[in-house]
């Protein structure tokens, strides 16, 4: 019936559902970070790969 309080089962199943959002929210967030270190680390990486061509360019003229 509408307006019953005497089951207390949804509020529980929200509380869940609720708790269940964070925690993936909080993975996501986690996962996305370590997407963005992974790619500042790759362009760190494709600089200093270039960084010896660039002398070599530099030291044949």
């Amino acid at each position: 019936m509408a307006g019953d309080n005497s089951n207390h089962d949804p509020p529980m199943i929200l509380q869940a559902a609720v708790a269940e959002i964070r925690r993936l929210q909080a993975k996501v967030m986690s996962i996305e970070q370590g997407k963005t270190d992974k790619e500042i680390g790759s362009e760190e990486d494709e600089i200093k790969e270039s960084q010896p061509l660039s002398q070599a360019l530099w030291d044949t003229k």
